[in-house]
C-alpha cells in the first residue's frame, strides 16, 4: 500500500490568498509526486510482478496524476481572491442578460399574439412585456 500525505497550509502564516495558494499546491503536488515515484520504485524493485499488476499500477499512476489536476484546481478556486470572485460573477451576468433577453422576447411573442387575437390590448402587452424584462434583470 502507498503512503499518503496529507498536510495544509496554515491560513494564518501567509501574506496573502495567492502565497497561500501556492504553498497548499506545491504540498499536494510534492504527495502526488511522491506517491506516482514510490509505484514507480515498486516495480523497478519487485522481480515478481505480472504484466497485468504492473499494467495496474500504471493505470494508478494516470489516476493519481488526474486527481492530482482537480486538486490543484480545486485549491485554486478556494483560495482565489476578492478581484477573482467579481471577474468569476461577471459570467453570470453575461448568463442572466442572455436570460432577460430571451424571456423579454418570449413575452413579446406572447404580447403580441394576445393583442391579434383581441385577448389583450397592445398597451397592455407592452406592459407585460417591460414587466417581464424589468424583472429579470432585478
Amino acid at each position: 500500500m502507498v503512503p499518503v500525505i496529507v498536510a495544509t497550509a496554515s491560513r494564518n502564516r501567509y501574506a496573502c490568498h495567492n502565497d497561500r495558494a501556492d504553498a497548499e499546491k506545491a504540498i499536494a503536488s510534492d504527495s502526488v509526486d511522491f506517491q506516482i515515484a514510490q509505484i514507480d520504485r515498486e516495480i523497478a524493485a519487485s522481480k515478481t510482478l505480472t504484466d497485468s499488476e504492473v499494467a495496474g499500477l500504471r493505470r494508478r499512476q494516470t489516476e493519481l496524476a488526474a486527481g492530482k489536476a482537480v486538486q490543484l484546481a480545486t485549491i485554486d478556486r478556494g483560495n482565489q481572491g476578492p478581484a477573482q470572485d467579481f471577474l468569476d460573477s461577471i459570467g453570470n451576468i453575461d448568463k442572466s442578460l442572455e436570460q432577460a433577453k430571451a424571456n423579454g422576447l418570449k413575452s413579446f411573442d406572447d404580447g403580441i399574439t394576445a393583442a391579434i387575437l383581441h385577448t389583450k390590448s397592445l398597451g397592455d402587452a407592452f406592459h407585460s412585456i417591460a414587466d417581464t424584462i424589468i424583472a429579470d434583470l432585478v
